[in-house]
């Protein structure tokens, strides 16, 4: 089975109110990460919010996996991608497989709080010399607030935050592999 690693940054964190401005995914164990960000699409510069080619190009791209992973993406990624994609008619996802590493965080760990940037932390701190995982990255409220009304720059710093999660969300699943006890597909 063959699975990617998915980030994505919206504007909002509703989707009737909100759109995407970038999505990056990484298939499993391979080096290269797959960017989709909306100041790449023609009509941008009129229409700065208007995410439905790039929705469009993610679909399509996603069908190409059997299986997901994410972080939290069970109550944030997934319900957005799939509110725009209702939104813009186009088809569902097809079905695939969903490993939310946020889940396992919760019910399997025990830290002080269940967010990537705690459970990196954790791991690095207590691996006895071992590689160190990728560090989260903070996103400036500046560079967000940029990001949100079309800025370059500001796009380009919420690519590198998403760059950094899911190469870190990979490194995270390689370490709590052991903890997942079923696999289950998720309707998208």
């Amino acid at each position: 089975m063959n699975f990617l690693t998915l980030d994505i940054e919206t504007s909002n964190l509703n989707a009737d109110f909100g759109f995407v401005i970038t999505v990056v995914c990484k298939p499993y164990n391979d080096k290269n990460l797959k960017v989709f960000r909306i100041d790449d699409y023609k009509g941008f510069e009129k229409a700065r919010y208007n995410d439905k080619p790039l929705i469009k190009d993610v679909r399509e791209y996603l069908g190409k996996f059997d299986g997901i992973i994410t972080y939290n993406g069970r109550n944030f990624d997934l319900p957005f991608l799939r509110s725009q994609l209702i939104c813009y008619g186009f088809e569902p996802m097809k079905d695939m497989f969903h490993v939310d590493v946020y889940f396992i965080t919760k019910y399997r760990l025990r830290l002080h709080n269940n967010k990537l940037n705690s459970l990196i932390h954790f791991l690095n701190t207590y691996r006895g010399g071992k590689k160190k995982l990728e560090e989260k990255t903070y996103i400036n409220s500046l560079y967000y607030r940029k990001a949100i009304t079309g800025n370059k720059s500001g796009i380009d710093e919420l690519v590198k935050h998403c760059k950094k999660d899911v190469l870190a969300l990979e490194q995270c699943y390689d370490l709590l592999k052991p903890e997942v006890r079923s696999l289950k597909k998720s309707y998208f």
